[in-house]
């Protein structure tokens, strides 16, 4: 009866069996189960045993130079690495010359790169110098004027490097990317068959991109992906990655590992969750979620002190985790085009806040407005498509608010809260009940652009004239059946544009 690997492993640890034996039962799984999980965990344990034993490098031998499965290859390449190094170099140049599946190459390539001696230096030299890639070719000749000695270990991953690239290149075509040191820094795969007619769709990430180990920025937009694999972690070096435009359903959690990432875009993907993990990204200064079907935000992102933009506008979101408030470093808040009924009270912690989209949560109540108040950096806040009918008189205190979007609300007049907004450069108030201007709209001494299209106003304001900033004015579907020709002449004069 055969046994399973780990519990041979057991029974070696408890001193039910000897390393002879246990090592019998091993190379047995190895060579005649028909298990694939099996024989590559007994590979696995067979590195844990150590063995010296000639018979053990020959089955070994003979799995990567004649298995049909890959990952048995691949598994038997790192065995070889780890147990047999030294004596490594006739098997893995022999590999090389016939190995087929890309991700053994690269195993193969590492395994090289760590013999550190004179026969796999010069080997991977020779690979090198016959790279037909005019780019990489560049690149490995200027490297040799700027370096005198160069580590295997480096030379291999240039190699790995290009037969990613090589790869990826004959697969998609259409790729650009950025080489430093002879390795991939920059990788942009977006918009891979984006033409009507294209067969190369980037539905799933390929493999190999994983050791890409030096890769800072990964471009994947616009493309068809439907998950994202686990092994993205190994990626530690990435600080930006866009994944906008896919069909992305969730993210793993391995995410976490991705602790360099500074720019993350998730927008228009079909996320229906984050995984708590994701409050591990600590360094994240861009957190782009737009257009998503999130119900909700993990607690773990208030994690995310350095975060200064985060963007959740049209998901599906009835509320905001109280941890909302830790993001201290936050400048842009958009949450607009959700279900928010209330906003957490620790939003006020928010000091830094520039800029608040609230618009089209038509069930937002005013009295959670009364946060705003301590947002005196605040300079956009937008409130578009909320059915108010009125303004909470805290507005008036945030004296640095310089636009402001009140459009298609029920306001039957214009705020008077907003007369203390001495800074105040756009005010958009299109699509209300509006019938006249107030005279204290003087007060708005920086308002620059005036916004009244759809209200009700039967006449010119003329008090408008008499704003010194004025640069545009919108009256376009009013009741207005004219403009005194005057009028329009000292508008001119002024130089304020007028939208009728």
């Amino acid at each position: 009866m055969e046994m399973f690997p780990h519990k041979i492993l057991e029974n070696f640890h408890r001193k039910l069996v000897n390393k002879d034996n246990a090592l019998e039962k091993i190379l047995s799984i190895i060579e005649n189960s028909e298990s694939v999980e099996d024989r590559i965990e007994s590979m696995d344990i067979l590195k844990k045993l150590h063995p010296e034993d000639e018979l053990v490098f020959k089955i070994l031998e003979s799995l990567l130079l004649s298995d049909s499965n890959e990952l048995v290859r691949v598994h038997a390449t790192d065995a070889i690495r780890e147990l047999f190094l030294e004596q490594a170099f006739p098997l893995m140049k022999w590999a090389y010359e016939h190995e087929t599946s890309l991700t053994c190459l690269i195993r193969i390539v590492e395994t090289l790169g760590a013999m550190q001696n004179a026969f796999s230096g010069a080997f991977l030299r020779n690979r090198l110098e016959n790279i037909p890639n005019p780019r990489f070719k560049r690149e490995i000749q200027q490297i040799y004027e700027k370096h005198e000695e160069i580590r295997d270990a480096h030379l291999a991953q240039i190699l790995i490097n290009y037969l990613i690239i090589d790869f990826l290149e004959k697969k998609f075509n259409r790729i650009d990317y950025t080489l430093q040191d002879g390795l991939i820094t920059e990788l942009d795969l977006s918009y891979i068959g984006s033409q009507v007619f294209s067969t190369a769709i980037l539905k799933k990430l390929p493999e190999v991109i994983h050791y890409l180990h030096e890769l800072k920025k990964l471009d994947l937009k616009i493309n068809r992906l439907s998950k994202i694999s686990p092994s993205i972690s190994s990626l530690t070096s990435l600080n930006y990655m866009d994944l906008s435009y896919n069909k992305l359903k969730s993210l793993p959690s391995t995410i976490s590992s991705l602790t360099s990432l500074n720019t993350l875009y998730l927008r228009y993907n079909q996320l229906e969750q984050l995984p708590s993990s994701i409050g591990n990204l600590t360094s994240l200064k861009i957190l782009d979620l737009r257009s998503n079907n999130l119900k909700n935000l993990p607690e773990t992102l208030g994690n995310l002190k350095e975060l200064e933009i985060l963007d959740v506008h049209g998901n599906q979101l009835e509320e905001l985790p109280d941890t909302l408030g830790n993001l201290i470093s936050l400048q842009s808040l958009e949450l607009g085009l959700n279900y928010l009924i209330h906003l957490p009270r620790s939003i006020k912690n928010l000091s830094k806040l520039k800029t608040l989209v609230l618009g089209g949560n038509q069930h937002l109540k005013i009295s959670c407005l009364e946060q705003v108040q301590h947002f005196q950096a605040l300079q956009e806040l937008q409130l578009y498509d909320n059915n108010l009918d009125k303004l909470i008189p805290s507005i008036s205190k945030l004296t640095s608010l310089e636009r402001l979007n009140l459009r298609n609300n029920r306001l039957e007049t214009i705020p008077k809260e907003l007369k203390t907004l001495k800074h105040l450069k756009a005010l958009n108030l299109s699509w209300n009940h509006i019938i006249e201007v107030p005279e204290w709209i003087l007060e708005l001494k920086s308002l620059e652009e005036l916004i009244l299209w759809g209200n009700h106003l039967e006449e010119f304001p003329k008090i408008v004239l008499e704003l010194p900033s004025l640069k545009l004015i919108d009256l376009n579907f009013n009741r207005i059946s004219a403009i005194n020709s005057n009028i329009i002449d000292i508008l001119k004069k002024k130089g304020v544009k007028l939208l009728r």
